[in-house]
């Protein structure tokens, strides 16, 4: 595959990706989070954000979507 241009990046496998707001990308987050529930983690997570979008918008819209990941794998209980 060509290189897609400005804001991709080569994996070490050769892949191009490029950053984006939690819960739109394609980490399974949902499922990420349900093995940490489910292991008995309870301490802190982080948000980190390198995506094209304007930094504090990727971060705002990434934690809402965090927070509301964990409510709903809390309430699966």
């Amino acid at each position: 595959m060509p290189n897609p241009g400005e804001g991709w990046f080569t994996t070490r496998g050769g892949r191009f990706v490029r950053g984006s707001i939690i819960g739109h990308g394609d980490v399974p987050i949902l499922q990420s989070i349900r093995a940490l529930h489910k292991a008995g983690y309870d301490g802190y997570l982080s948000v980190e954000f390198e995506g094209l979008e304007d930094p504090y918008t990727g971060i705002r819209i990434g934690g809402d979507n965090l927070k509301r990941f964990i409510k709903i794998v809390e309430a699966e209980d």
